[in-house]
């Protein structure tokens, strides 16, 4: 979750701003989405919302584990056009 070793890394400038801001948005995004997709499973019996929400959280989790790949190998082409997709 750190860059460079650091939640906000110096110099907050230019690709590392952009990557940084990338990855707050993805942890709100991951914790609002992981929300609402189990209140929405737990709360109604109607199977078609209860599986487009699971389909939701599961293509959720496959983006940020492609976007932890990604930085992790050093951003090889198919992984960047797979978490771009």
């Amino acid at each position: 979750p750190l860059c460079n070793g650091q939640w906000i890394p110096e110099p907050f400038e230019g690709p590392i701003k952009l990557q940084v801001l990338h990855r707050f948005m993805a942890y709100f995004l991951f914790l609002y989405i992981a929300t609402v997709g189990l209140k929405l499973v737990r709360a109604t019996h109607n199977l078609y919302i209860r599986k487009n929400a699971r389909l939701l959280m599961a293509a959720v989790i496959i983006q940020v584990g492609i976007g932890i790949a990604n930085v992790k190998f050093l951003i090889p082409f198919h992984l960047t056009v797979a978490h771009h997709l």
